[in-house]
């Protein structure tokens, strides 16, 4: 018999049982009226009985998790503009921006650490777009010549419920750049905890697209994140022990 699937708290936040997607995590596509479908389309590891779960509890307790999810937005808002003070955003049209790129990576190549990318189980569809975009005709040499590669959980020996923790850790040992919309930053084990907790000079960091719902409905967008990303690979050694970085 299918073990029943319910809410618990596990130092990260109220999550499902039988995985790490937490009620953080959905709230914002419930505050925006997305379909279950719709849901399922960018988490697809998640099915319609569990997002009903969590759908209840966020309706249970409407008024503080909207609150909260608005404070999570202008954390991020906040923190992607002094990354831009940080590393600002490549300047010129799109093939001009590209050739900046491209000499960077000529010139940095030889040196390169070489990295992969990791999908975090609440990010699934988003990494696939995200990639399909960085393997498009105008940035598929970057891809061919970084020796980029996607992978998964099970493929590094992570599983839907592993911690926090063990993924952070997983991601430094196997140098993974993780790719999460991971929102919790309540608990001991949270990733925001983990990081401020083990984050050193050498550290890769975590990347988050900043808004997803643009992401999802904005080509030009979408191009700036692969952009930013690739920007980010070429210059790996220069964003390690930054913790948390946002795209674009």
């Amino acid at each position: 018999m299918a073990e029943e699937v319910t809410l618990v708290d596990r130092g990260r936040g109220i999550q499902l049982s039988n995985n790490r997607i937490t009620v953080a995590d959905l709230v914002p596509y419930f505050r925006h009226g997305c379909s279950y479908d719709e849901i399922m389309r960018w988490i697809p590891s998640l099915q319609p009985a569990e997002i009903a779960l969590v759908e209840a509890y966020y309706l249970d307790h409407k008024e503080e998790l909207d609150e909260r999810d608005r404070r999570i937005d202008e954390y991020r808002e906040e923190q992607a503009r002094l990354q831009r003070l940080r590393f600002p955003q490549l300047e010129g049209t799109p093939e001009e921006r590209r050739a900046q790129l491209w000499k960077r990576l000529q010139d940095k190549l030889a040196a390169q650490k070489m990295v992969r990318l990791l999908a975090d189980n609440d990010a699934v569809g988003y990494v696939e777009a995200l990639v399909q975009e960085m393997r498009s005709p105008r940035w598929t040499d970057f891809w061919a010549s970084l020796g980029l590669t996607l992978v998964y959980f099970r493929e590094v020996g992570l599983t839907p419920a592993s911690s926090d923790r063990a993924i952070w850790q997983t991601c430094q040992a196997e140098q993974l750049l993780l790719i999460t919309n991971n929102r919790n930053q309540d608990g001991p084990d949270s990733l925001e905890a983990t990081i401020r907790e083990l984050n050193g000079l050498d550290s890769l960091p975590v990347l988050t697209i900043s808004d997803l719902g643009t992401f999802r409905t904005n080509r030009a967008y979408a191009e700036r994140v692969a952009e930013k990303l690739y920007e980010y690979v070429i210059d790996i050694e220069s964003v390690r022990g930054t913790g948390r970085l946002y795209l674009p």
